[in-house]
């Protein structure tokens, strides 16, 4: 004689629909971004496409973003010549998280890189959030204000398959071309 359960088995649950493509901003799908580049894990490989000439863009992003940055500590210091000497590096790091967090939390991209055609994405293509943004620029900041990690994520970048430096590496972010 067989002996059956005294509970009868639940019928599985309907598969939920498949994710939400990449999103930026208030709720917009960022135009020029192929939906089908994003990698679900920071380790996996994004398209070769959109990783091609990240690194001089990046550079030049870079470059175009501190004078920007500049410029903007310059007219603030210039407000009260003597303080703004004195506290020139405090100043210029305190405009430099704003605008990087804003930027990046907003566009996901600094003026710079989309002057340059990159974006900078979380490891599963998705824009950037405020949280993510801020612990970005916090690396970077703190790269640039130690040499040898500047330089460390500077070499990660110029050689990595996937152009990451430091802070992306710890934070699973990728810089891509916007149009792939």
């Amino acid at each position: 004689m067989t002996r059956q359960s005294a509970s009868p088995q639940r019928p599985k649950p309907p598969r939920s629909p498949s994710p939400a493509p990449p999103r930026i901003g208030r709720g917009m799908v960022f135009p020029d971004m192929d939906r089908t580049m994003h990698s679900p894990s920071p380790t996996l490989p994004f398209d070769a496409r959109s990783l091609s000439g990240v690194p001089g863009r990046r550079l030049g992003a870079w470059i175009f973003d501190g004078a920007l940055i500049f410029g903007a500590t310059a007219m603030v210091a210039a407000l009260n010549p003597f303080i703004g000497v004195i506290i020139w590096p405090l100043l210029a790091t305190m405009i430099a998280f704003v605008y990087r967090t804003a930027t990046l939390a907003m566009f996901s991209a600094t003026p710079g890189m989309q002057l340059f055609g990159i974006t900078l994405r979380a490891g599963n293509g998705v824009a950037l959030d405020l949280p993510l943004a801020a612990a970005h620029t916090v690396a970077y900041l703190v790269a640039v204000a130690i040499f040898p990690l500047q330089l460390l994520s500077v070499a990660l970048m110029a050689t990595g398959s996937q152009g990451q430096g430091l802070g992306d590496l710890l934070l699973g972010t990728v810089m891509l071309r916007r149009n792939g």
